[in-house]
């Protein structure tokens, strides 16, 4: 067996900030000495550098920002920058930002910089504009929220990289203008500039709440999407929220459509950092291992379908340690692109249910069912979870959980 030639592995994290009035500051340092086992993007061995650094001036209504922007426009669907350290993932963006509030009324947002991929800084240029009008206050309707929005994001990268291994020089491959090779990405006409425009809607009464999204996206090329290699596509996603609660009972029910909505921040990486906006899976997040041990994984090049989410809880009147709380959750999606019998695939399909007791102040219960099918395999997940808290210190948890399926490999 070959051994590592380091046998300790060690992330480290320093964030200071410094704040005084309408003044704040602050820097990050991240140090891998080396970097853990999964993290070798980050770092080939030992790395030491700053992370982040900022200069901030805010008043009432307006704000100045010099340094590395973590930010996002409406849903995330055009840009989101942020970090995550367990996943070794930042985008930050190296520039500046100006934002300025005309009243209650108008917000306005603009921004400017290179982003981060992983410790490096990219070649690309992005910049951006945020507005946000409130309907209500201009209506002076205080009883409920309305708000239009509409984001600009324009992602610039020139292309000069050599052609790709996979093209040889010849004849055909020399651009007639120039008497120079193609570029990789010349060779099939992307445009180094890209546009995404978004307009959103927000409304809010009396525990009514409704919000929704369109994204066009203007001609881009998808690096590591087997499908789409040698093309440009454009994009665009709509997003829908409705919601609604009353006293201890609420429902949320999300729609998303998205066709070709993986915006790299490099052209050229196909690194699973690469990303310049935000697609979550709209699924019920699990806390318990088997029901998270296959997650949907989103379909960014085409897919369509949505959740509803339900909560319901019910309290004791004689204990407030005595309660029911009551959840249910469903969720579908298909491939945007339906065969040629006009029928969509199937690409995940969720049904959970689970609840909560609280039987006196020591003692709580968990019941959860899930049922998940991935086109491949289908799984039904049971989960029972007991605590009994014999102090402020001490408690006893029992946790058991099992998983069935039509495959004996898959049973756990």
């Amino acid at each position: 067996i070959e051994r590592p030639e380091d046998r300790f592995g060690s992330n480290n994290y320093i964030k200071v900030d410094y704040s005084n009035g309408r003044f704040s500051a602050g820097i990050q340092m991240n140090a891998y000495l080396p970097a853990l086992i999964g993290y070798e993007e980050l770092a080939d061995g030992y790395k030491f550098y700053l992370a982040s650094k900022y200069i901030q001036w805010r008043d009432k209504n307006f704000e100045f920002f010099v340094g590395d922007i973590f930010d996002q426009f409406g849903n995330g669907l055009a840009f989101r920058s942020f970090e995550d350290r367990q996943l070794g993932f930042n985008n930050s963006l190296e520039g500046v930002r100006a934002a300025y509030n005309f009243g209650r009324y108008v917000t306005l947002k603009g921004m400017y910089g290179r982003p981060r991929l992983y410790t490096e800084y990219s070649k690309t240029w992005v910049r951006g504009a945020d507005l946000s009008i409130s309907l209500a206050d201009i209506m002076k309707a205080s009883a409920i929220t309305f708000n239009i929005e509409g984001s600009y994001v324009n992602r610039y990268q020139s292309l000069d990289q050599a052609p790709a291994d996979l093209h040889s020089y010849n004849d055909a491959t020399f651009n007639p203008e120039t008497g120079m090779p193609f570029t990789y990405l010349e060779w099939y006409e992307v445009s180094p500039s890209v546009n995404l425009y978004s307009g959103r809607l927000n409304f809010g009464w009396n525990g009514l709440t409704v919000r929704g999204e369109y994204v066009h996206k203007s001609k881009d090329y998808f690096p590591g999407e087997t499908d789409a290699i040698g093309k440009t596509q454009k994009g665009w996603a709509a997003l829908g929220e409705v919601g609604y609660n009353y006293k201890t009972f609420s429902v949320m029910a999300t729609f998303r459509a998205l066709d070709h909505m993986a915006t790299a921040i490099d052209a050229y990486s196909t690194s699973t950092g690469n990303s310049m906006n935000y697609i979550p899976a709209l699924t019920r997040q699990y806390t318990y291992m088997l029901a998270n041990l296959n997650p949907y994984q989103v379909k960014a090049n085409g897919e369509i379908g949505g959740q509803i989410d339900l909560c319901y809880s019910y309290r004791s009147k004689d204990s407030r340690y005595r309660y029911w709380n009551f959840h249910a959750n469903f969720s579908t999606f298909y491939k945007l692109k339906a065969n040629v019998d006009g029928k969509r695939d199937l690409l995940w399909r969720d049904i959970n249910i689970d609840v909560e007791r609280q039987w006196n102040k020591k003692r709580k219960s968990t019941l959860l069912y899930s049922f998940q099918d991935n086109m491949d395999n289908q799984a039904h997940i049971f989960v029972g979870d007991v605590t009994h808290k014999f102090n402020r210190k001490s408690s006893l948890r029992f946790e058991v959980q099992c998983l069935l399926s039509g495959d004996d490999k898959s049973e756990w």
